[in-house]
């Protein structure tokens, strides 16, 4: 409905499509910068070449309270009066005009659905249009006959449309009923009262790989997002690597007539060497879909989940869900693009292969600058060179200059939990702790939460069953300067159900030691893109992937939780569980390291007093005292053959220094006993493992 003094009826099946777009938009969990992309686009199909995303905050810090979002270009304004908008949802009148036209075979239009702005209502309270046309525009389809909109000539004039969340009426405002007039033509979007914290820097990002095709390919184009003392331009995401260009057809092409219509895919991939974070974005006529193709199910899979490449593949033929946020799984077009994706699979592999290989040769080089080095202190030590004769010097903290909480805003359902941190540090940024005179506490402005402090500045947020916002305040006190500094963290609590869409999922914990005989709870955490635990509608795979203990096994799986019993041998087991909601997954991985059951021991020795462990592969020597030190038969403590030479020519002083010196004696005789039963040569890789242990111990 619309309201300009009096209420009229939308024509035909506007009010229809209206309500079920108001439906979809309000039970989806797209991520809510979409949504402000999607205004960002609105702009860019006006043939805005300059436009401003400004945040207004409650205060002048960034993590104050988000009041409301200003979206501004200097387009030609809208091709259609706010009447004819309003009348035309689902299909808008601006895929006919010249404008969009001629972007549009340039692959930068989009915007035929009419449903861009209305997607406000996931966002914010209210959207404020103010919009003015340029003179002598006139929207006009393919062949030239004037589209009828007997208002159009009013977007001449200034006019304001207000839409509310929690209605379908539009109030327009015509020029003089309000102060925020244009002075030129161009449309501004005016976002109030958002309904969710967000951070203007994540805005940025995510208009870098949104908007990549328009800012490529017209240089002009400036977006910038402002945010307080905060101000960035967005430049389009850019890809390094070499960069090989595919386009491919339907394999079956040239045997059957019939395939020769389903068009070709394009890819432009780059390769390099293994970087975490490598991800391949599938586009539509030239607008990202998915910025991840691996989150359709049958791309999980290598090449196309692996760290070696990244880059754009493109299908046009592919029809794009109503929102825009996916892809509708037709009959022909899907099953040849998955057909057509194999056949490009397999140069891909080919190509990562190269860099796989590249990659292995670079960490073997790695491998052997380590062993090169531990060699060369070796061999220091064995001429009685010892680097422990130096102390070793550890920082000492100063006076506490600074605090930082972690995160700075958060998004918490309610009746749920979240862990927040705050970490204290001195001018010369050495972290500080409470051995060092701090002291942390948690305060909460209302009651809409409860907090639960714990050592080391970490504490436990639980949101009540009230939504709204709240403040967390961190106060960290150095009792030896008598310095207070207080930091705060703003809290939106929001509706239980309103997840967003699956983005990674944790193992607590995940990694652990595992007594022989015993057994162990593992819990999988889903989280969202917000970092939000995903309390319903996720499901949970859990199994073990690799195993050295013989005979590992999950006794019970409670789904979001496993108890995991290890095998019959020490070693290392891997556990993996993979987390699945509404075709989206995740996984991650525990390791577990399965030892020997400790003994209770009424009385012993310190642990700072104990030998090195003895290994299971190794067997007491006999041929004492030739040997520089042997361990005790319960493996505890290392005795040293004071009256061999090795001992008596170390320049070290004193017991400990000397008992350290004969540890490197030793751990290069298991090393070389271990080669000598195993028949291996790589006496270097041995020597590394064992000193590092020692390492550990000392």
């Amino acid at each position: 409905m619309m309201t300009t003094g009096t209420v009229q009826k939308l024509e035909g099946d506007a009010e229809i499509l209206l309500e079920v777009l108001v439906s979809i938009i309000s039970s989806t969990t797209t991520d809510p910068l979409y949504h402000i992309s999607e205004i960002v686009q609105n702009e860019l199909d006006a043939n805005a070449s300059r436009i401003a995303v400004t945040f207004y905050r409650k205060g002048k810090s960034r993590s104050g309270k988000l009041e409301k979002i200003v979206i501004d270009g200097n387009g030609f304004g809208f091709l259609e009066s706010f009447e004819h908008y309003i009348k035309n949802i689902g299909d808008s009148v601006k895929k006919y005009s010249e404008e969009y036209i001629r972007r549009r075979d340039r692959g930068l239009s989009r915007g035929q659905f009419c449903i861009g702005l209305q997607g406000f209502r996931a966002v914010c309270d209210e959207l404020h249009v103010v919009a003015k046309t340029e003179e002598g525009m006139s929207p006009k389809i393919v062949k030239g006959k004037q589209i009828r909109d007997p208002d159009f000539s009013k977007m001449f004039n200034c006019r304001k449309m207000i839409l509310k969340s929690n209605t379908l009426d539009a109030t327009i405002l015509e020029e003089g009923d309000f102060s925020d007039a244009r002075g030129s033509s161009g449309v501004t979007c005016i976002l109030i009262n958002p309904k969710m914290a967000m951070r203007s820097s994540s805005l940025v990002k995510y208009l870098s790989q949104n908007k990549r095709t328009e800012l490529l390919a017209n240089k002009d184009l400036k977006i910038a997002v402002n945010d307080g003392s905060f101000s960035e331009q967005v430049k389009p995401t850019q890809f390094k690597g070499e960069c090989v260009e595919y386009s491919m057809r339907h394999p079956k092409e040239k045997r059957s007539p019939k395939y020769r219509a389903l068009g070709e895919v394009r890819a432009t991939l780059y390769f390099h060497e293994s970087k975490p974070g490598s991800k391949i974005r599938l586009d539509v006529e030239g607008e990202p879909i998915h910025f991840d193709i691996t989150s359709l199910e049958e791309f999980d899979k290598p090449p196309w989940n692996l760290d070696f490449v990244e880059g754009v593949i493109e299908y046009d033929q592919l029809e794009k869900s109503p929102l825009r946020s996916g892809i509708e799984r037709d009959s022909t077009f899907w099953p040849a693009f998955l057909d057509i994706s194999d056949e490009l699979a397999k140069n891909v592999r080919k190509k990562v292969k190269e860099y796989e290989e590249k990659s292995r040769d670079k960490r073997d080089e790695e491998l052997l600058r380590k062993l090169e080095k531990v060699m060369g202190e070796v061999k220091r030590e064995l001429d009685f060179q010892t680097w422990f004769d130096r102390p070793i010097e550890k920082p000492k903290p100063g006076p506490l200059d600074r605090i930082k909480v972690f995160p700075e805003i958060l998004n918490v359902p309610v009746f749920t939990t979240r862990r927040v941190h705050v970490r204290a540090y001195d001018i010369e940024e050495n972290a500080l702790r409470e051995r060092d005179g701090i002291k942390f506490a948690w305060v909460i402005k209302n009651g809409l939460g409860t907090v639960v402090s714990k050592s080391g500045g970490e504490a436990i947020f639980k949101a009540g069953p009230q939504i709204g916002a709240t403040s967390l305040e961190a106060s960290v006190y150095d009792s030896k300067t008598d310095k207070n500094l207080v930091a705060g963290i703003e809290i939106a609590i929001t509706h239980p159900q309103r997840y967003g869409k699956l983005a990674r999922v944790r193992i607590e914990p995940m990694f652990s030691k595992l007594a022989i005989d015993t057994e162990k709870e593992y819990r999988a955490v889903a989280e969202d893109e917000d970092r939000n635990q995903i309390l319903k509608g996720a499901k949970f795979q859990w199994e073990i992937t690799y195993d050295e203990t013989i005979g590992a096994s999950l006794n019970v799986d409670y789904g979001e939780s496993v108890i995991l019993s290890p095998g019959r041998n020490l070693g290392t087991v891997k556990l993996q569980v993979t987390a699945y909601q509404n075709g989206l997954r995740a996984t991650d991985f525990a390791m577990i390291t399965v030892v020997k059951k400790k003994k209770r021991r009424k009385k012993g020795p310190k642990l700072k007093d104990l030998g090195l462990p003895i290994p299971d592969w190794y067997d007491e020597p006999n041929e004492w005292p030739l040997r520089h030190s042997y361990l005790s038969t319960d493996g505890t403590r290392l005795n040293v053959n004071e009256g061999h030479p090795d001992y008596k020519n170390a320049n070290a002083t004193g017991k400990k220094p000397r008992q350290r010196y004969i540890a490197s004696l030793y751990s290069k005789e298991l090393a070389q006993k271990e080669c000598e039963a195993t028949g291996s040569t790589d006496i270097g890789e041995k020597m590394l493992d064992v000193l590092s242990k020692v390492e550990r111990f000392w």
